[in-house]
């Protein structure tokens, strides 16, 4: 008699055990899918909608999936979406027992064979086209509940808003309504607040900010809406747009540092004149030709152009002035250029009338009969008699006429006064130069804190 091992026990253990399991697993076959199918048809009408009740409506409810942002157009104002909804109604035609189905519990049909509700998106860009196609199939449940899912590339017209641009914000809105149907017939209602963004792929021109969806009954329409608010990335723009634009403003108030004799003013001035119209041109291609609103970097550009004009005028009224050796000149202008010329040609050298003291005027050096310069004598035994007499006055008359030197102020002729440096139409060019480069400078800062300011409080 044979023993079994350990492991042949082991074995039929396992095989007793997937015996019990599988016995009490039922599936259905095809024969009972085709069977059920046959059943709930027989005698339907797809064109009847599922209302127990004939004066109350059906209710349909939305789920509204964003796949992701496929266009946006600031031009035309077109707006395309990936995206896909989840659709649910409930139909008491649809119902059946899923144990006499051998438990069938769902059954899936083609979108053509029953009832749905036509969904159209009344916004749209092109022509107005039904959501969803026939080969979408409706899954059903066994309690009657109605699933569908139609996905499609939505485009709607959207209102374009580019004040701000390149930092723009934009809001779209994708609107549908069942086509044919009033609100006391079919409903719509919103299953969720927001899109979903379980299956979302970024932009990459548009940042997603906020999804709202929300369903409506107005003038006896039902109506659901998907609102869209995306937000420009707008670092591309910066770079390739809004930085030359401020290069080149500062480039123009360099035209007035190149020296006149190297005859490339004119040329250099109206070359950068040339580039910002160009940007312009650029910038106005991709905005809509509309009037309202207006974008605050057209005006910044109208700005810098306005500027450039001006100092391409500038430059060649400088060198119309340069080159003026015909005529003096004027006076007003002469005193204008001196007080501009930071007050280094108004010192003039003013010389003052020299009126010597006493203390430096030597006096006379004479000698007369025995008498010293400046030396009288302090004693002297004169003689008596007429000659000796008459020598004494002889001093004293020549002692004063002598000293009266001390009392004239000697004639000194005035030191010549020099006039002032002569200003020529070169001076008068070089402080046109200087006034139009600060000036340039302060209304390219202007503009610029201008732009960025209105920019910043948007």
């Amino acid at each position: 008699m044979l023993v079994p091992s350990k492991n042949t026990n082991a074995i039929n253990v396992i095989v007793l055990t997937l015996l019990v399991v599988t016995s009490l697993v039922r599936g259905s076959s095809l024969t009972d899918v085709t069977k059920l199918q046959s059943d709930l048809l027989n005698g339907y009408n797809k064109y009847v909608r599922p209302a127990d009740d004939t004066y109350q409506p059906v209710y349909v409810n939305f789920t509204f999936f964003l796949v992701g942002i496929r266009d946006f157009d600031e031009v035309t104002g077109k707006f395309a979406v990936t995206a896909f909804m989840s659709v649910t109604w409930s139909d008491s035609r649809m119902t059946w027992d899923p144990t006499a189905y051998n438990y069938t519990y769902y059954l899936p049909f083609a979108g053509n064979q029953v009832w749905k509700p036509n969904i159209i998106l009344i916004n749209p860009f092109n022509s107005v086209s039904k959501v969803g196609e026939d080969f979408m199939e409706i899954r059903y449940l066994f309690n009657g509940g109605a699933s569908w899912s139609p996905g499609d590339v939505m485009s709607s017209a959207c209102e374009i808003d580019v004040t701000y641009y390149p930092f723009d914000k934009q809001i779209c809105i994708l609107q549908m309504m069942p086509w044919g149907a009033p609100s006391s017939e079919i409903l719509f209602i919103s299953s969720a607040e927001k899109a979903d963004l379980s299956f979302y792929a970024a932009h990459g021109t548009w940042d997603l900010v906020s999804t709202k969806t929300k369903s409506t009954n107005h003038d006896g329409l039902s109506s659901y809406i998907v609102e869209i608010t995306m937000k420009r990335r707008p670092l591309f723009f910066v770079v390739n747009v809004v930085l030359p634009i401020l290069f080149m403003a500062f480039l123009n108030s360099l035209v007035f540092i190149l020296p006149v004799e190297s005859g490339e003013r004119v040329s250099y001035a109206i070359t950068v004149l040339l580039a910002i119209a160009v940007f312009l041109t650029l910038v106005g291609d991709n905005l809509p030709k509309t009037s309202e609103p207006m974008s605050v970097l057209c005006y910044f550009l109208l700005a810098d152009l306005i500027m450039s004009s001006v100092v391409s005028i500038i430059t060649i009224i400088g060198l119309r002035i340069y080159y003026i050796n015909d005529r003096p000149v004027p006076g007003w202008l002469s005193h204008m250029v001196v007080c501009l010329s930071c007050g280094s040609n108004r010192k003039r050298k003013l010389t003052e009338r020299v009126t010597p003291s006493p203390d430096t005027v030597s006096p006379p050096h004479f000698k007369f009969d025995g008498v010293e310069e400046n030396n009288l004598p302090q004693s002297r035994k004169i003689a008596t008699g007429r000659s000796q007499i008459t020598t004494v006055m002889n001093v004293k008359s020549r002692l004063h006429s002598d000293i009266s030197i001390f009392d004239e102020k000697p004639e000194v002729d005035p030191l010549p006064v020099e006039d002032g440096p002569t200003v020529t139409w070169h001076h008068v060019n070089h402080a046109l130069d200087k006034v139009s480069f600060v000036g340039c400078l302060v209304w390219m800062t202007v503009v610029c804190l201008a732009f960025f300011v209105t920019v910043a409080n948007m």
